[in-house]
């Protein structure tokens, strides 16, 4: 996604007040409530440095989560929180 996108999307994440599942799920990962995982930790990181590397990082989280999603459901496959420990 181009920069000027991503910045249109955060800019509709913070004044709409109607957030799409993707970055509703997103923001709970990294919240306090999110279950310890190689996506959380990774967000966390990606979060670090104010408010819009945190918007930037729900973002991120959220397409990672498609994607994670998607490739479980084409596979078949089981979910796994750390999958290069398995």
């Amino acid at each position: 996604m181009a920069p000027s996108s991503e910045k249109k999307l955060i800019e509709w994440i913070e004044s709409s007040g109607k957030a799409e599942p993707g970055p509703q799920c997103a923001h709970h990962i990294l919240g306090h409530g999110g279950r310890d995982s190689a996506l959380r930790r990774w967000g966390l990181a990606k979060s670090e440095g104010g408010k819009k590397a945190t918007l930037r990082a729900i973002v991120a989280v959220a397409r990672k989560l498609s994607v994670l999603l998607h490739r479980l459901w084409v596979s078949g496959e089981f979910y796994k929180p750390f999958p290069q420990m398995v």
